[in-house]
């Protein structure tokens, strides 16, 4: 079980003893508390898909995306071995998708639906980002780290512009579900937020 992704699992979080990481745990617990099982959860770029399906344990109904094949092939595998040695109903509950978001998945997005983008970036032209920005309106609530959504924000000014340019879109201040200032279990300084819509009158 080679490749980029488990070499990123090796040698970032099982050298700390990590069976799952501390990002997937602490959303977890925060989307639990503040949603119980209300809401489906949408992962973009979810990989293994440990946050899903730790969400599907509890009860969530859960969708990972994954665009790559290799990876897409291992996230089903995870479930699969996590429905047999941990509850059935993961599987049901469950429900990964291969493709581009949001080219191919804008679909599974609803106003009852959560978006999480924890920490992913690639390369896309401004029409691909102004699409990207567009869809998170069909959502209820988007959770993303502040640095790295699709692309890397090392200066807090290009942080505030990503988080104005979402609250225009209908959304409210950002809640802080985890943040770090140091290189904590491999990942440079950063924070994770949670922007819910806004309701009208309010």
């Amino acid at each position: 079980m080679g490749g980029p992704l488990y070499q990123w699992y090796e040698t970032r979080f099982l050298p700390l003893d990590y069976g799952i990481s501390p990002i997937d745990r602490v959303i977890s617990r925060f989307v639990l508390e503040r949603f119980g099982t209300d809401k489906r959860i949408i992962e973009v770029g979810a990989g293994f898909g440990q946050c899903c399906i730790l969400l599907s344990a509890h009860g969530v109904e859960t969708v990972p995306i994954e665009a790559d094949a290799t990876n897409f092939e291992r996230l089903g595998r995870a479930i699969e071995l996590a429905a047999e040695k941990i509850d059935g109903a993961i599987a049901e509950r469950c429900s990964p998708f291969y493709g581009e978001y949001p080219a191919d998945a804008l679909h599974l997005v609803d106003d009852d639906s959560i978006l999480m983008f924890p920490s992913l970036t690639w390369t896309m032209t401004e029409e691909e980002e102004n699409r990207l920005y567009d869809s998170l309106r069909l959502a209820k609530g988007v959770i993303l780290g502040k640095r790295m959504f699709f692309k890397v924000r090392d200066e807090e000014e290009e942080r505030e512009e990503m988080i104005g340019r979402i609250r225009d879109l209908g959304f409210g201040e950002p809640e802080t579900i985890m943040g770090w200032d140091d290189w904590n279990f491999g990942f440079a300084p950063d924070s994770l937020v949670f922007m819910g819509k806004k309701v009208p009158g309010n």
